[in-house]
């Protein structure tokens, strides 16, 4: 193709010369006439070469380029992804290559957070510790960490353990330091009690310095009483070392009793971890443990619980909104995101309802059954610190099938009677009105869904998944459901007749089938390549919630065998 059309300018180029020439000799005989020389041919033809050339990119003839190698743990079932700095872009398969595989954010590491464990040999206490290590675990993933439970295993792998085993330390000192031990096994990080929990917002900034994993120094906490400590694998060992040289073994009851206090710092949290002693912070869990145990556990495992749910509800001041586009027919679309945000906005059961965290001594405590928490269903998403988003994504098949309210569509009602990417540009209206086009709305959308800030302050999830999200790990508590959907408190609310409301369910869970069962590819295909900025919102956040769970999934599956580590 390319010599083709070469000789083609050649030709040209000689063409136009060669009659400049015998024009100039027939206008003024008279005057002198320079013949071109060979040289002034050649020079012609390289300017004429020299004009621009047309992209390779839009011959049909071109080279094509790779795929990415496709990433380890890039797969669920029917749902693909990768992850690239390049997210941002409107349209994964303008980076993947694959028309099958969304394009998501890199997955933020997790800085491993340690807790010590000794089983009890009693078997209701240990069931009630599991539970409570349980909800320890779930809040500080809520917060980004990855949590780990070690014990004795860990501390007998340290070269220094027959050492201090010789020592016939007193018990509770003993264990203090194999603690010490196992932490300084895993090469240090960060160590807390499992009694030490993240009782703040995810964007706190001690939570910010414990995540970077970056402790020059051995610190400790001063307002937890060694109930959380950081510091590097050599610091951890060097502060081992010391203690065994101390000449303080027999007045020490913990490790920092006989350390120098050189090789340690002393810094403030900030109000960002809340440490529950089990035999002083709250009369009625100590006098309950005094009684049994277990039963002191399990008291202070629902107190911990509340306190967690309600500092939560604290850092959303303006409420909850579930995102409700194109309200005249999307009621049943999104009642399950609605459900979640009525059991967000309860109050939890409270052994002790108007007590606070230690750490808040000055909370609100949340009294009786439905917090002042206003929720809302607006029509387009909003971007706001206060307020807490879900939204719900549906497939463009079951949008367009539920908002016709059709049972059946074909290839001709989707293109004469249905606007293009109708959801996205209703979602994303206040902030970009309606004159972009869909690339445009896909960045402050897949921003919305998956930057730091949006996972902190929103949640989004499929029409056809929605029921699968398991709150619990993502806020960090559990969820004491509502059991029915509250009214909104939104004036504006559009509140569909229950004939109305049955046929949206009925089509939606009609749309759930076609889609799973597939026996209408073809037609599903079309539905998305009219609406193409509409599916590819879709399949991002289908693609971000299920790398989610599977990384928690794979997390669980590498400690389900250690101490402690009951789901």
């Amino acid at each position: 193709m390319y010599p083709r059309r070469l000789l083609s300018l050649v030709i040209l180029a000689v063409f136009v010369i060669v009659l400049l020439f015998v024009t100039t000799l027939g206008t003024t005989p008279s005057s002198p006439v320079r013949v071109p020389t060979v040289a002034d041919l050649s020079q012609g033809v390289k300017q004429v070469l020299a004009l621009p050339k047309l992209p390779d990119l839009y011959t049909p003839f071109g080279p094509t380029a790779h795929k990415p190698p496709e990433q380890a743990d890039s797969s669920d079932g029917g749902t693909k992804w990768y992850s690239d700095l390049k997210w941002l872009n409107p349209f994964s398969s303008e980076t993947t290559l694959d028309d099958e595989r969304a394009l998501l954010p890199p997955l933020p590491k997790r800085q491993p957070i340690y807790t010590w464990y000794h089983p009890s040999t009693e078997p209701s206490q240990a069931e009630a510790e599991s539970a409570l290590l349980l909800t320890w675990r779930r809040a500080w993933y809520a917060k980004g960490f990855r949590p780990v439970v070690i014990g004795q295993p860990e501390a007998a792998k340290h070269p220094l353990f027959e050492r201090v085993r010789k020592l016939k330390l007193d018990p509770k000192l003993e264990e203090d330091v194999y603690r010490w031990l196992a932490f300084g096994h895993m090469d240090g990080g960060i160590l807390a009690s499992w009694l030490a929990f993240p009782m703040t917002n995810v964007d706190d900034p001690v939570l910010a310095f414990l995540s970077r994993g970056r402790f020059y120094p051995l610190l400790k906490f001063r307002e937890l009483a060694g109930g959380l400590v950081c510091g590097e694998g050599h610091k951890v060992n060097a502060a081992i070392v010391d203690f065994l040289d101390s000449s303080e073994l027999d007045n020490a009851r913990t490790l920092f009793d006989a350390i120098s206090t050189e090789s340690w710092q002393n810094v403030d949290a900030e109000n960002a971890i809340a440490y529950y002693d089990i035999d002083s912070s709250y009369e009625e869990v100590r006098q309950e443990a005094e009684i049994s145990r277990a039963s002191g556990l399990n008291m202070l495992n629902l107190l911990i619980t509340a306190h967690l749910h309600t500092t939560w509800q604290a850092g959303f001041p303006d409420g909850i909104a579930v995102l409700k586009p194109h309200p005249e027919r999307m009621t049943a679309v999104m009642e399950a995101s609605l459900r979640l945000a009525c059991d967000l906005i309860s109050c939890p059961i409270s052994p002790i309802p108007s007590s606070c965290p230690p750490n808040i001594p000055n909370c609100t405590p949340c009294v009786g059954s439905i917090s002042t928490l206003p929720l809302s269903t607006p029509p387009t998403f909003e971007n706001s610190t206060g307020r807490f988003t879900i939204g719900c994504v549906p497939h463009p098949y079951t949008f367009t099938t539920v908002k016709h309210n059709r049972e059946t569509i074909d290839v001709p009602f989707i293109r004469r009677e249905t606007d293009r990417d109708s959801w996205l540009t209703a979602t994303t209206a206040a902030l970009l009105g309606d004159v972009l086009g869909g690339p445009q709305r896909l960045v402050l959308f897949k921003e919305a869904v998956a930057s730091p800030f949006a996972v902190a302050h929103s949640l989004w999830v499929t029409a056809e998944r929605a029921e699968a999200m398991q709150p619990e790990w993502l806020f960090g508590f559990n969820l004491q459901r509502a059991g029915r959907l509250s009214p909104t408190r939104d004036s504006k609310a559009f509140v569909p007749s229950i004939a109305q409301l049955a046929k949206e369910r009925m089509l939606l869970e009609l749309a759930r089938e076609t889609l799973q069962s597939g026996q209408q590819q073809p037609l599903i295909d079309s539905v998305a390549a009219w609406n193409l900025a509409d599916f590819e919102a879709w399949r991002f956040v289908q693609a971000f919630a299920v790398r989610r769970r599977t990384e928690r999934e794979k997390w669980e599956t590498e400690e389900k065998r250690f101490a402690g580590a009951a789901t």
